[in-house]
């Protein structure tokens, strides 16, 4: 008997959870189906958030957008002067890998901050263009130990 209420419990839970997952999924894909339509300088504004997961979520989304929509709204926010949104921009420019964001790379070598400045030089060996070779061979020799 106590063997069949165990079981009979373990059961339940087991169904419990596989309810859990299934609500998880279809909720979590009802909560973004509204998100669908949101344009690159929706998903940018985004990236303001204190919400980890709604930043990485914007983030997720930007790559995704073809570089024509995303790069403008991108390097205008890098030139907004926020911290966190210039790092997380430039980190995206940097795997988008268009040339057009260089001059802007080069505009934050010398940013307060070390984070960026480690950004910046993985955004430009990522895009491996001429221009940016001295600057990332500047950044290589930082005091920080992060950049």
């Amino acid at each position: 008997m106590l063997n069949r209420q165990l079981i009979l419990t373990h059961k339940l839970a087991g169904a419990k959870i596989v309810f859990l997952l299934i609500f998880g999924i279809l909720f979590g894909s009802l909560n973004l189906s509204g998100c669908a339509g949101k344009s690159a300088e929706e998903w940018v504004q985004d990236l303001k958030s204190r919400d980890e997961a709604v930043r990485r979520h914007a983030a997720l989304e930007l790559l995704k957008k073809s570089k024509e929509e995303a790069v403008p709204p991108l390097i205008r926010a890098v030139r907004a002067g926020d911290e966190q949104l210039q790092y997380l921009s430039v980190q995206l420019l940097g795997k988008m890998r268009d040339p057009e964001a260089t001059q802007v790379f080069l505009s934050l070598l010398e940013s307060p901050s070390e984070h960026i400045r480690a950004a910046v030089a993985e955004a430009l060996g990522n895009l491996k263009t001429p221009e940016g070779t001295d600057p990332l061979l500047h950044l290589l020799k930082d005091a920080s130990p992060v950049v």
